[in-house]
């Protein structure tokens, strides 16, 4: 899984600064770090509760595939925004 994670941090920064507006670049990152911090925060209590509930520390995969499914579901509907306004080519954020 730190592998998988490492990939993902390293593809939201340029995700961000492709998708967000420059002048207020600042402002949606500081949200987003409030956003992330405070669902880590409830998505790790999460996974202990499911760990103690199942009995078995394997059991985070089906925990993890399941917010990453949910993520990828999510990102569909951006990512097809993105392309309608014009991609990596000719998209100018809002």
């Amino acid at each position: 899984l730190a592998i998988v994670y490492t990939i993902q941090a390293t593809c939201t920064l340029p995700m961000f600064a492709a998708l967000l507006p420059r002048e207020r670049y600042g402002q949606f990152c500081s949200a987003q770090a409030i956003f992330a911090a405070f669902w880590l925060t409830v998505a790790n209590w999460g996974g202990g509760w499911f760990i103690d509930a199942t009995g078995d520390y394997r059991n985070i995969f089906i925990w993890d595939i399941f917010f990453t499914v949910g993520a990828l579901i999510a990102l569909i509907p951006v990512s097809r925004t993105w392309q309608q306004c014009g991609g990596k080519t000719n998209y100018i954020a809002p």
